[in-house]
């Protein structure tokens, strides 16, 4: 269950119409110990999904990109994120995300990496 997914749920339950007893059963799925946000500068999975939510946490996904080591090999993600950017409008942004992605993803056809035209 993602952390985004725990919010909008505890944002619901304070307008809700409930029996108690039905909210136990899910309550015990949410160990509020084991919800914590991941750090949104350091995973762009998260990054990515923050900026569903606002087009203000560009600088958040620009950062991931740079720092997540894990996804270096999921072009597939940087390249929705270049997109979302685009489509809210966050072009200076969105310029210097295309930059660092580009360095990064030498082989990428999206971002006119510079071995794009290696076979």
């Amino acid at each position: 269950m993602s952390y985004r997914a725990i919010t909008a749920f505890t944002e619901y339950k304070k307008t809700a119409t409930y029996k108690p007893e039905q909210l136990a059963a899910y309550e015990a799925l949410l160990d509020k110990k084991s919800v914590q946000p991941v750090d949104a500068t350091s995973n762009m999975t998260f990054a990515h999904e923050l900026l569903k939510q606002s087009k203000s946490n560009s600088k958040v996904a620009l950062s991931a990109l740079n720092s997540d080591k894990e996804n270096y090999s999921q072009v597939y993600l940087a390249e929705k994120t270049h997109r979302r950017m685009q489509k809210l409008g966050e072009t200076g942004v969105a310029s210097d995300y295309f930059k660092s992605a580009q360095s990064l993803y030498p082989y990428s056809i999206y971002f006119s990496g510079a071995k794009a035209s290696t076979q």
